[in-house]
């Protein structure tokens, strides 16, 4: 008997897995939410909620962790009950407090709110082509799924797909389709449940004087509303940009054959009519296509160039536009031999990240502080 029972412990103690705990303090009760009902997950880290939100009360989870067992399904697990015990207080919306950046929390808390859903709309898929077939396509709408070239199939997870449909003269929705494999990411638990569904409004687009610029709002992946988003969208790519990050996604449909992918931008100077002198260092990447956006103050057309001349060792190339009877107008820069000496009064103009500061030319003012770079390098100021 008591070797049965040593081993019944024994067989108790190998078989354990992760547990926790949550619990809710409630100082304000609503009607239960239904499971079936959008939750939110928003992170202290990076999300303000919203001032219309009803605050609730807190939650806290108590976790103990064997790192033998899957990380993926005791974090989905986590915060499915997390999301459980909100709803029952008729909350559905919860804000988790910073995390300390390890990779397992041993304690988990944060606020539970009540919010209105966000607004949606009844757009699928099959709706949106409907509406497409019986009227011309302009060439911003269209299907566009995430761009996933430089990371590879390990990623697929992340692939999302989403419809760009004119709402009027100025103003496009971005809608939700499918994606994310039912998982969103928030601090270091990469796989979370998420509430998009096919319809959702994922962000709202308005025009802007530029041809390919466009303002608006988007939602993240927990649907924060993130204000001041910049959209670009050209050569069927989309470029979307906020305080958060960039993101890039292809369109898909109608024609994906037309795509171009924008794989950089340079600076570059006239230095004859149709000669342009820029950095080598964007130009490496085999079968490229160089455009050149500016000739005569012009940034609304662009311009084919083929490389002319390299200099690898000192980053520099001279590209010629292909089309000869494009001149620029403009008085070309002279190259100057001379070095100029330390302590010389200088100033740089040029497009850093133009795609997010505009395509407005930037100055930026100093001194040569040294005519020599790394390591007494002469062909570096």
């Amino acid at each position: 008997m008591r070797f049965r029972t040593l081993g019944f412990f024994l067989l108790l103690l190998l078989s354990s897995c992760d547990s926790f705990i949550t619990t809710v303090k409630i100082e304000k009760r609503l009607p239960k939410i239904g499971e079936d009902k959008p939750f939110y997950i928003f992170s202290e880290s990076f999300h303000t909620v919203p001032d219309s939100a009803m605050y609730l009360g807190t939650f806290s989870t108590e976790v103990e962790l064997q790192t033998y067992l899957n990380p993926i399904q005791i974090e989905n697990e986590i915060f499915a009950s997390i999301e459980k015990k909100a709803k029952e207080s008729g909350g559905n919306l919860v804000l988790v407090e910073k995390l300390s950046g390890e990779k397992f929390e041993p304690l988990i808390k944060g606020k539970i709110y009540y919010i209105n859903e966000f607004e949606k709309s009844s757009f699928t898929e099959n709706s949106i082509k409907e509406i497409w077939s019986k009227r011309k396509i302009d060439k911003i709408e269209g299907i566009y799924e995430t761009d996933l070239s430089d990371f590879g199939e390990r990623y697929r997870d992340y692939m999302v797909t989403y419809g760009i449909i004119k709402k009027d003269s100025a103003n496009y929705l971005m809608i939700y389709l499918n994606g994310f494999n039912n998982h969103t990411g928030i601090a270091k638990f990469k796989r979370l449940y998420h509430s998009w569904k096919e319809g959702d409004i994922f962000a709202y687009i308005q025009k802007t004087e530029k041809k390919s610029i466009f303002k608006g709002q988007k939602y993240e992946h927990n649907k924060f509303l993130s204000e001041n988003t910049m959209f670009k969208i050209d050569s069927g790519n989309l470029w979307i940009s906020n305080e958060l990050g960039l993101k890039i996604y292809n369109k898909i449909f109608p024609d994906s054959s037309l795509n171009e992918t924008l794989t950089g931008i340079l600076t570059g100077f006239a230095i004859e009519k149709n000669r342009i002198i820029t950095c080598n260092h964007g130009l490496n990447q085999e079968n490229i296509k160089i455009y050149v956006k500016g000739i005569n103050g012009n940034f609304d057309s662009k311009y084919v160039a083929n490389i002319e001349k390299r200099d690898k060792k000192n980053d520099i190339a001279i590209i010629s536009l292909v089309d000869t009877t494009i001149l620029n107008s403009y008085i070309p820069l002279p190259v100057s031999e001379t070095v100029k000496p330390t302590a010389e009064d200088v100033f740089v103009l040029g497009y850093p990240i133009a795609f997010i500061m505009g395509e407005e030319i930037k100055l930026t003012n100093g001194i040569i502080s040294s005519t020599s770079g790394v390591g007494g390098d002469m062909n570096i100021y």
